[in-house]
């Protein structure tokens, strides 16, 4: 009887655990991502990750050798020299939070050309600096939002808050930095962690080269990445996409600068 009992007990214990360490069910839309959308995932189970540990940065660039050359606050209209891609009015708005640019992130992915509402203006020559803020509670598989550069919808760049199940090797929600080179995804992919849903960016770009630093608070400054670019810069933006879930999500930027970097 006394071992009957021991063996009931052993027998509940082990089930407890068992609960609590339930596998993150595969997406029912994995072949989706992992084959034709972004190339994410590869033929193995995992995606190749790059292991990025960012680092503090007591003083991001002297902003006495820049000069702002376009920038908008996002009130009640959109500054002059805006393009849309793919513009669907009913899935953006200035109204819905006064003093952000709302943006639905909806289903479409740049590379396959029908990623929608994304914001372009045309890069200054040179070396320049982008900055945005941005407020976006990623949770499902493959919803982005963040800053873009690009050379065509084959050579371009991106970097923001982003969701890719850890299921496929990604971090969950975190910044990620994607490049994509003739239309696809470079591995390894660039990301971290970051659980929050507020993110400042400064994206530097000098002679090719490309340096992210991000903040949660627009005090505390950390550089994220650093890669250099093989294709030219012709345009620069905002793009909220990728979204593989029939809910759309919302993400808000507050404002958009370029700063010119001056000799």
């Amino acid at each position: 009887m006394q071992k009957f009992v021991i063996f009931i007990l052993i027998a509940l214990t082990l089930s407890s655990c068992k609960a609590e360490i339930t596998p993150y069910p595969t997406p029912t839309n994995f072949d989706e991502y992992a084959n034709a959308a972004t190339q994410i995932a590869v033929l193995t189970s995992t995606t190749a990750t790059a292991d990025v540990q960012p680092e503090h940065s007591e003083e991001i660039l002297d902003e006495g050798k820049s000069n702002i050359v376009f920038r908008d606050d996002f009130d009640a209209q959109l500054k002059l020299g805006w393009e849309w891609v793919n513009e669907k009015k009913e899935n953006w708005s200035l109204a819905t939070k006064p003093g952000f640019l709302q943006i639905n992130v909806a289903n479409g992915y740049f590379n396959l050309k029908n990623a929608s509402n994304v914001l372009l203006y045309n890069a200054p020559q040179g070396d320049f600096i982008l900055e945005t803020s941005i407020v976006f509670d990623a949770q499902q598989s493959e919803q982005f939002a963040g800053l873009i550069v690009l050379e065509s919808s084959e050579n371009y760049a991106q970097t923001g808050i982003g969701f890719c199940p850890v299921v496929v090797g990604c971090v969950g929600r975190g910044i990620y930095l994607d490049i994509y080179q003739n239309a696809k995804l470079s591995l390894p992919r660039n990301s971290m962690a970051y659980p929050e849903n507020v993110l400042f960016i400064q994206w530097v770009l000098v002679d090719g080269t490309m340096t992210v630093f991000t903040s949660k608070d627009n005090y505390s400054w950390f550089k994220a990445f650093q890669k250099s670019l093989n294709f030219e810069v012709n345009q620069v933006g905002l793009i909220a996409a990728q979204n593989t879930s029939e809910e759309l999500a919302s993400a808000a930027f507050d404002y958009f600068e370029i700063r010119q970097i001056t000799p």
